[in-house]
C-alpha cells in the first residue's frame, strides 16, 4: 500500500486548486483514505486502512485473523 521507511506512497495524489463552483476558495484535492484487503491460501486475511485527518495527519489500523 505504501512504503512506510521511504516515506513514498504509490497511490497518494494531493493538489490545491480552486473550487469549481469559485465560491470556497483554494481547497486541497486528492486521496483521503486507502483500504486494502489480503487473503492467503493459508486462511489468513489481513486488512489494512489507513485515512487523512483534517489536520493532514494519516491514522492506521490494522486488522489480521484467520478465515474458519
Amino acid at each position: 500500500m505504501y512504503d512506510a521507511e521511504g516515506g513514498r506512497d504509490a497511490v497518494f495524489v494531493q493538489i490545491r486548486d480552486d473550487h469549481p463552483s469559485g465560491k470556497f476558495g483554494m481547497l486541497r484535492f486528492g486521496t483521503t483514505s486507502t483500504t486494502t484487503l489480503v487473503v492467503k491460501r493459508t486462511r489468513e486475511v489481513m486488512l489494512f486502512e489507513r485515512y487523512m485527518e483534517e489536520n493532514g495527519t494519516w491514522t492506521t489500523h490494522d486488522f489480521a485473523f484467520n478465515i474458519q
